[in-house]
């Protein structure tokens, strides 16, 4: 009986871990190499992974102008009248009875801020700060941003946190622009403009993955990964990588006409 529920444990484990897309109506084809993604950066399809029943599916993704976070604000009319926060992209973690807000106004800045319940008490904790993404990791919040450097990009990733008053530091700064996280075997992944890094138990970041093309053209939505395959959603099509901790190998999927 211990063995059928070790194995049964076992089972769910992996399966639960394991995520790939429906793509039975889409076609591999080449990679959007040279001018060929400056055509795949301009196109109208977005797309994303939505989960449907046991099965994830891709659909197109939907811009909703911080559809996310609305529901998390409901002082958002006190909230205007005391910073900036008309932004397209906003970032909203709840932590206990506060509120961690970042913004992100590209080359016009952006801001970091502590905010109570009720939306009265507001601690700016860096003025300029581009916020990516808020999450959670080991029982510890991060931060990642954004930074502009006479014309090149890159980032940083930092870790916030209360002692008597809400203070942040930096871990490290990291490859290219952060876009999105993922969990992954215990870790989080950061998914850069061109990168793949790993975030482990240690504070500490390796880079798993570097890209021999600049797939930030594409603005990656979403990933799913499967086994030791990673598939990233964007712009035109779905990115395959096989094998993307060791020997990378690309393969590129748009839909069958």
């Amino acid at each position: 009986m211990h063995k059928t529920f070790r194995l049964f444990f076992l089972f769910f484990s992996i399966s639960s871990f394991s995520q790939k897309p429906n793509l039975n109506d889409w076609k591999k084809t080449d990679l959007p190499l040279d001018n060929n993604i400056f055509d795949a950066g301009d196109s109208k399809e977005h797309w994303t992974f939505e989960k449907i029943g046991t099965e994830w599916n891709i659909i197109q993704m939907k811009f909703n102008k911080n559809s996310e976070n609305k529901l998390e604000l409901p002082w958002e009319k006190i909230y205007k009248k005391n910073i900036a926060i008309n932004s397209y992209n906003r970032k909203v973690k709840k932590i206990g009875n506060e509120y961690i807000v970042g913004v992100n106004n590209g080359e016009f800045g952006g801001s970091l801020f502590v905010i109570s319940k009720n939306g009265e008490e507001i601690t700016e904790l860096n003025c300029c700060m581009r916020v990516q993404e808020i999450f959670q990791f080991n029982n510890k919040i991060f931060v990642t941003e954004m930074s502009y450097n006479f014309g090149s990009s890159r980032g940083a990733i930092f870790e916030i946190k209360k002692e008597k008053d809400w203070i942040y530091k930096e871990i490290s700064k990291i490859e290219g622009i952060p876009i999105f996280t993922v969990e992954h075997n215990r870790n989080k992944l950061i998914i850069t403009d061109k990168h793949i890094l790993k975030l482990d138990s240690k504070n500490e970041i390796t880079t798993i993955l570097t890209s021999h093309f600049y797939w930030g053209m594409l603005y990656p939505s979403n990933a799913l990964i499967d086994g030791n395959d990673i598939y990233l959603s964007m712009r035109k099509g779905i990115l395959r990588i096989i094998s993307f901790e060791n020997n990378p190998r690309y393969e590129w999927y748009i839909p069958k006409k």
